[in-house]
């Protein structure tokens, strides 16, 4: 089981079409949620009203694989708290730069910017290495979106056992 943290910043930017980088960042959200949820992993997420409503409509409103912690919790408490195996870096400016930067100096940590969702995360695709982008991608950079690297980092949901004939 891992504990995924969920660096995320939904301050109004500049982009060009905004009502594309919230479908993007709804999406991605969802991928993680189900596939976190597939996978028994924890959810680690500062309070946003949108964000922690959508996740608890998703997974439940008691469930204890979702960790909503205060909206103002430095990532040093939730780091030490929580201890994240997997960060994923959503939308945001400088909060979630600030997020990475503290969280980089911590080892066993896999970091995923989501760069299709704007803001920060764009900005920290640089600030990880070719190695770990090629992990990320399959070795192929064509992932603009996001939704690959979720799948490849937490697994996809288990395909439903096969009905009939097996295969010798």
């Amino acid at each position: 089981m891992a504990d995924i943290f969920i660096s995320i910043g939904l301050e109004g930017g500049t982009d060009e079409y905004p009502e594309i980088d919230k479908i993007i960042t709804r999406d991605n959200l969802r991928s993680i949620a189900i596939y976190a949820a597939e996978r028994q992993h924890r959810l680690i997420v500062r309070d946003h009203p949108a964000v922690s409503a959508m996740l608890r409509a998703l997974l439940g409103e008691e469930n204890p694989r979702l960790v909503i912690v205060p909206e103002d919790t430095a990532v040093e408490d939730i780091a030490r708290a929580h201890k994240p195996n997997i960060v994923f870096y959503i939308a945001g400016n400088e909060d979630v730069a600030w997020d990475f930067a503290a969280l980089a100096k911590r080892k066993g940590i896999r970091h995923v910017p989501l760069p299709g969702t704007g803001g920060a995360a764009e900005i920290l695709e640089d600030r990880i290495t070719a190695e770990e982008r090629s992990a990320l991608d399959g070795g192929k950079h064509m992932d603009i979106f996001g939704f690959d690297r979720i799948a490849r980092v937490i697994g996809p949901p288990p395909l439903p056992p096969r009905r009939g004939p097996q295969p010798l």
